[in-house]
């Protein structure tokens, strides 16, 4: 794999203790000549004011701009909150463990000095997760015309649900245009297989291998 020169550095601002695993992954990317373009928010919550000559602290919409990798700072749900941005782009993402779960960060806080040099080398297999991307048409009603469309990217899964109303609602799932099957329910979740650790397993649903 390629060496990575430049990277966006976020984080969740309201991660507790934050401050210290910062400076030393600055301290990393600054001994290997790393760029890094650090988040402004992320910047604010650990009073980081003065950057160095590679080190600058950028507005969120511009975080992703000129990078070779994102470097997220947090849980699985930083890394989640992120993937969809990055997928426009194409960057991959480098996930360093601030949270309690960690099945999408791949380093410990406990491992900055001692991992992030390899996977900066180049040193790191990339793995690309399937992403679901939906389309939402509305039946036209007084307050909304015929046909608005909503779109969105999906890390972990989709919600059909019945919301507020008190009944159950039928679903007719097609796959490919060929109707699969009719249901009466709650809801229905489509899940990647990144979301079938979340809540699709906690509905009941099978466990599937990102591959």
């Amino acid at each position: 794999m390629q060496k990575i020169h430049r990277v966006a550095l976020v984080g969740r601002p309201d991660t507790p203790e934050l401050q210290a695993p910062l400076q030393r992954l600055l301290s990393v990317l600054a001994t290997h000549g790393v760029v890094a373009r650090i988040d402004e928010h992320l910047a604010r919550a650990t009073n980081l004011t003065a950057p160095t000559a590679l080190q600058t602290i950028v507005p969120a919409t511009q975080i992703f701009d000129d990078v070779d990798a994102v470097i997220a700072m947090g849980g699985d749900g930083t890394l989640i909150s992120l993937a969809r941005r990055a997928a426009e782009v194409d960057v991959p993402i480098i996930g360093i463990n601030q949270g309690r779960l960690g099945f999408l960060t791949d380093v410990a806080a406990k491992e900055i000095e001692t991992a992030l040099p390899k996977l900066l080398a180049g040193e790191y297999t990339e793995e690309r997760r399937a992403l679901i991307d939906v389309s939402l048409t509305r039946d036209g009603t007084k307050t909304r015309a015929r046909d608005v469309e909503e779109h969105a990217t999906a890390v972990n899964d989709v919600v059909l649900s019945r919301g507020s109303a008190g009944s159950m609602i039928e679903m007719l799932v097609s796959i490919d245009g060929k109707p699969a099957y009719r249901l009466r329910a709650d809801g229905l979740i489509l899940s990647t297989p990144t979301g079938s650790t979340a809540y699709s397993m906690s509905a009941g649903g099978p466990i599937v291998s990102p591959s």
